[in-house]
């Protein structure tokens, strides 16, 4: 998040940086930052049109994240709304993703079937990321009513998000299947789970380099090493860093693990 925060500097109120702002503000739960931006955009958008459908679909999740469900409701009918005159698969399905999200959110019983409706265009699509956050979305639903379908979701999730490099994501469908017991990664498998700058931070504790040094090398600070480390400790189950350092032996790639 730093680094995409050093990317976008300069850059943040241009319109193509709206969708990266959001993320970025959504992933620090800064989700009043994310909805005033998203409303700031559709305003000079319009919200009835197909500019306005991406915008909308993210602020569905940003309300639900606030939470504010009875605006997620109205920005999801919104879509459906668009979807329906559009008549554009892509759009429908956003829209069935973000009813199947609300009526989760809401204790609905439907929320099942719009979660399978936007999973089945998706795959149609050909957008494999898509479907997985569908998939994601639906172990999420399950979790409390049919828990070994949840975890199976949830597997596939992760499975689409490892192939397609999609780290946060993953790390996001790995936590699902820890809170529900199941194992999303062992062994080398769990070093999936860390980010770009996490990994470098893990192969520095296998060189036994303190946070100070480890700041002075990646030209970061001591407290963001502090906060990468504590990150590492959690993902990797670990105790301690001479528990990293030798995970970073054994698992990172030989002619890495040294640098």
């Amino acid at each position: 998040m730093e680094e995409a925060e050093q990317l976008l500097l300069g850059y943040e109120d241009l319109p193509e940086a709206v969708q990266a702002m959001v993320a970025l503000h959504l992933a620090r739960g800064q989700t009043a930052l994310a909805a005033a931006r998203l409303h700031r955009r559709l305003n000079e958008t319009g919200r009835d049109n197909l500019v306005a459908v991406p915008l909308l679909a993210q602020l569905v999740a940003v309300q639900l994240a606030q939470p504010d469900l009875g605006g997620a409701a109205e920005t999801a009918a919104s879509l459906a709304a668009i979807a329906g005159r559009s008549g554009h698969a892509r759009v429908e399905a956003e829209a069935e993703l973000a009813l199947g999200s609300v009526r989760a959110a809401a204790g609905g019983a439907t929320a099942r079937e719009h979660l399978d409706r936007s999973l089945g265009l998706f795959v149609r699509l050909r957008m494999p990321h898509a479907a997985a956050r569908v998939h994601l979305a639906l172990a999420r639903t399950l979790a409390e009513t049919d828990p070994d379908t949840a975890v199976e979701e949830a597997r596939q999730a992760l499975r689409a998000f490892e192939d397609l490099g999609a780290t946060h994501d993953a790390d996001r469908a790995a936590a699902f299947l820890r809170s529900q017991g199941v194992a999303g990664r062992t062994g080398p498998k769990l070093v999936g789970e860390l980010s770009k700058r996490e990994l470098e931070v893990l192969r520095l504790l296998g060189e036994g380099l303190t946070n100070a040094e480890i700041a002075a090398r990646l030209y970061i600070s001591t407290k963001t090493v502090a906060t990468h480390v504590g990150n590492v400790f959690a993902k990797l189950q670990l105790r301690n860093r001479a528990e990293a350092a030798a995970f970073a032996h054994r698992h990172l790639p030989a002619d890495t693990a040294g640098r």
